[in-house]
This record gives structure tokens, C-alpha cells and sequence, in this order.
């Protein structure tokens, strides 16, 4: 599933539970890592146009990290 957001683009393999950022308008902050690189969550907001995704990434230590996503304006199967 390709996700755009108002600031970045995001492909997600929910059957495998990660996600990558494939580009967006700033660089990518610390949890999301390096644009391209899969990483594990281990919930992710339902999907919808209109809402900011909220992933929580696998946890790292005690304590599980989330990234807050701008709001969603396009989702396709590609």
C-alpha cells in the first residue's frame, strides 16, 4: 500500500508489519530512519484521507516510540 501525506510519501507491508518512507519535502526524523529502509512497527492508525497516521515503531529498550505523520491525501494498492 502506497500512503501520500501532505509532506512525504510511505509504502506500507502491513502483511509483514513495516514501513518505509520513501521521500518526503524535510529530511526524515530519527525513529522513521533513513528514506528507503523498512522498519518494524508494531501498530499503525487506520489509514484514511484526511487523518495523520500514527505509527508505533517496534519497541526499542522499555519504551515503544511513535511518529505522528502530516495528514493523509491520497492511499493506493501500488
Amino acid at each position: 500500500m502506497r500512503v501520500w501525506t501532505a509532506n512525504s510519501l510511505y509504502e506500507l507491508d502491513l502483511d509483514r508489519g513495516r514501513i518505509r518512507r520513501v521521500l518526503g519535502q524535510q529530511p526524515p526524523t530519527t525513529r522513521q530512519g533513513a528514506d528507503g529502509e523498512w522498519r518494524p512497527f508494531e501498530g499503525i492508525s487506520q489509514v484514511r484521507v484526511g487523518d495523520r497516521m500514527l505509527i508505533v515503531w517496534s519497541r526499542q529498550g522499555e519504551r515503544a516510540r511513535s511518529t505522528l505523520t502530516s495528514a493523509v491525501v491520497e492511499i493506493s494498492d501500488g
